[in-house]
């Protein structure tokens, strides 16, 4: 290499003030160009790049089932004791590994059972994430009811994974299973058509804040985007249940419905059960099952934002949240005697049915006004939201549903740190600080109970 320049590194040799300095070798070219003493490329030492964890086979996925004592390490990983769909499902995904959930074990460990390994203890947070033997799936598909494996597990999960459930009969897991392995065959949804639908009683009531500090928003961006050439908006008096039927008769790609949920706690527990989460409608009627039993969702994701929409558990996480008696604590508890655990009838009618949604995302319990707009200072609380139903499912190559909520569960842990600090501070005698506990902690409570329905994987068509 003629004519290089003066060789100079970084090294100080006593005795002087400047670089040590040295001419090239002669032999520079060969040196330049051998093999031999230098690192061939399947020895180079740098990290491997991070997986994209917008893609479930990068990032890992997996079944959390029922553990089963009477079965052995074997038949725990191949799922003998879950429906055949389940097997089919994990067979297509090149064997996928299998968690067992077990009560004692808590949210803290699953036992991991991969085929022609032994079932392991592993930890859900803090361990090995990836796709790769002895690693825990970023991604989980929870297959059991409440009752099996408790909503709390998936709220825990849903702070450090891509977490969804499927909650159905065979009949409808098999519909399900069959459009998520062949891709929603023949399916005419499509993500330019989204749907807005947004019941307002008015500024005094919660659905007026649901409106405005959600779907309003959401309906301006999906307006705005070129890409969706039928953005549908029924708000106050357009949102009815006849117009939100007429609305998905036009084959949307992502549905937003804010309202009420029905919670007929006065009824009998078959009552409640049957109308539990339900849309009602500005005149205050409830979406029945007969009314949507002829729409084929064709691969929508509907987002459902409404007390009870996903379902309810044996037990409020809100107990005394509400002074006894009240309106908000007759809910709370009613709810919860007569719903006990169990997922809400319309998203398992909707992921049942043939041609079924891809997910239904919704909560657990109510959601409280002073989660959407923190009540110290004002300042609305939705905007992960937004960027979850919009920037993340209108992307080029949308993002799967689970990657996309991943925004709203990501403050989780911090909700709970300040909480813990400010706890700490009022039982030391500084009771200023309850305003702000109250707010971090209902706002952490609200997000983890906001759950995927169907597989977190599933993008919008």
């Amino acid at each position: 290499m003629n004519g290089a320049p003066e060789l100079q590194i970084n090294a100080w040799l006593p005795g002087t003030l400047r670089a040590a300095r040295g001419a090239p070798s002669p032999h520079l070219d060969d040196w330049t160009i051998r093999e031999r003493g230098t690192l061939p490329p399947h020895e180079v030492l740098y990290a491997k790049e991070e997986p994209d964890l917008k893609d479930w086979r990068q990032a890992g996925w997996g079944v959390v089932l029922p553990d089963d004592d009477d079965l052995d390490d074997r038949q725990r990983a191949e799922a003998t004791d879950a429906p055949a769909a389940v097997r089919d499902l994990l067979d297509h995904r090149d064997g996928a590994p299998v968690l067992r959930y077990r009560p004692e074990l808590g949210s803290a460990y699953f036992m991991l059972c991969e085929r022609g390994q032994e079932a392991r203890k592993v930890k859900t947070a803090g361990g090995e994430l990836g796709p790769d033997a002895r690693q825990l799936p970023h991604y989980l598909l929870i297959v059991a009811s409440p009752e099996q494996i408790p909503w709390r597990i998936q709220y825990v999960l849903n702070a450090t994974h891509f977490v969804g459930r499927l909650d159905l009969d065979d009949v409808g897991l098999r519909h399900y299973v069959s459009a998520l392995i062949d891709g929603w065959p023949g399916s005419t949804a499509s993500r330019r058509t989204a749907i807005t639908w947004s019941v307002d009683w008015g500024e005094a009531d919660i659905t007026w804040l649901m409106r405005h500090g959600l779907a309003e928003k959401l309906a301006a961006k999906y307006r705005e985007d070129v890409d969706v050439t039928n953005a549908i908006h029924l708000a106050q008096d357009d949102a009815t249940l006849d117009k939100l039927l007429a609305a998905l008769g036009r084959q949307p790609g992502v549905i937003v419905t804010t309202s009420h949920g029905a919670t007929p706690v006065d009824s009998p527990p078959e009552q409640v059960r049957a109308a539990l989460g339900r849309p009602v409608d500005q005149s205050g009627d409830v979406l029945g099952a007969e009314m949507i039993d002829r729409w084929e969702p064709q691969g929508a994701i509907w987002y459902a934002h409404a007390c009870c929409s996903a379902g309810a558990d044996a037990t409020t996480v809100y107990d005394r949240v509400a002074a006894p008696g009240s309106e908000v604590d007759r809910v709370l508890q009613g709810v919860a005697a007569k719903a006990g655990a169990r997922t809400a009838p319309l998203p398992r009618q909707l992921l049942g049915c043939v041609s079924p949604l891809r997910a239904f995302v919704g909560h657990v319990e109510p959601t409280f006004n002073w989660t959407l707009r923190d009540p110290v200072n004002g300042q609305l609380l939705t905007s992960s939201l937004v960027k979850t139903l919009y920037n993340g499912l209108y992307q080029p190559q949308s993002e799967p549903i689970g990657y996309a909520l991943s925004r709203h569960y990501e403050p989780v842990g911090g909700l709970w740190s300040d909480w813990a600090t400010d706890r700490d501070r009022i039982n030391g005698g500084d009771d200023a600080e309850l305003p702000k506990a109250l707010t971090e902690r209902l706002t952490a409570l609200d997000r983890q109970s906001l759950v995927i329905l169907g597989d977190p994987t599933v993008a919008v068509p």
